[in-house]
């Protein structure tokens, strides 16, 4: 008798890195503005070369204005967490399994679809502010709408996979996402007007309107560029409305494929 794999077509895993974001307040890479990241997945493997993964990934994306040369005097930055579902079909560039006629290693390639949620906010004076409440670039004015803190996104990435043994898959992995929004850091078009600003809402308190005017432009903060004066006026450009935002990740997985066995009959 001997055994011989019957399926192996059912993986559950682990993967963790870092996560960063390509947008208005973040034009390049900076080691500072990478984030620890985590989620877990189930892959299903349809066969040697192609199989489907479903995910949930956790993790921080951040951006500042003071960290770059463009865009210096502007002085706007922020911080959100990304919570995202995610359903993706990988490629091996190679037949990967754990018998004689594949190999147990294999660079694949990602394509696929998320969904996320993000809530970009800014520190102001040592507290922590939602910045989408305050509508900073008068959305409420131009679209009667605000932006939604729920967007999709378009993943793109590979990696290289191997087996450790016959059970356990060690993965690199780097993944893009290009986004539906360009209000991940909330920055994306133009200054409205101030006094149109806080007129968006009369509900709301004197506190938070004045709040809104401090949030929406914080180059007045900067003394030793702009001596403490706002720079901003009405249709003055505040980020690039034709460029969605991106946020990726880099890191490692981990997952166990359950292996089933089926035994046959030998002789001498």
């Amino acid at each position: 008798m001997f055994a011989q794999i019957k399926s192996d077509k059912h993986e559950w895993g682990v993967q963790g890195g870092v996560m960063n974001y390509l947008g208005d307040l973040s034009p390049g890479m900076k080691i500072s503005q990478f984030h620890p990241e985590f989620g877990a997945f189930y892959r299903f493997n349809h066969s040697s070369y192609f199989a489907s993964r479903l995910g949930v990934n956790y993790g921080n994306i951040s951006g500042a204005d003071s960290i770059w040369d463009f865009n210096r005097t502007r002085n706007l930055q922020f911080f959100s967490q990304i919570l995202e579902v995610s359903g993706m079909s990988e490629f091996h560039f190679q037949k990967f399994g754990f018998d004689k006629f594949s190999h147990t290693f294999s660079p694949f390639f990602c394509l696929g679809f998320n969904a996320f949620y993000f809530e970009p906010k800014t520190n102001y004076r040592a507290t922590a502010y939602a910045l989408r409440p305050y509508a900073t670039e008068g959305q409420l004015l131009r679209h009667n709408s605000n932006y939604q803190r729920i967007n999709w996104a378009l993943p793109i990435g590979g990696g290289f996979k191997v087996f450790l043994n016959k059970n356990f898959v060690l993965g690199l992995e780097c993944f893009w996402r290009k986004t539906g929004t360009d209000y991940l850091d909330d920055v994306s078009s133009f200054y409205p007007r101030q006094s149109d600003l806080v007129k968006f809402n009369d509900q709301r308190t004197l506190d938070e309107r004045l709040m809104t005017v401090n949030l929406y432009d914080r180059s007045g903060e900067r003394n030793d560029m702009n001596g403490n004066k706002n720079l901003s006026f009405e249709g003055k450009q505040r980020g690039n409305p034709n460029n969605k935002d991106w946020f990726y990740t880099i890191g490692v997985s981990l997952s166990y494929r359950v292996v089933k066995y089926s035994c046959k009959k030998g002789g001498f």
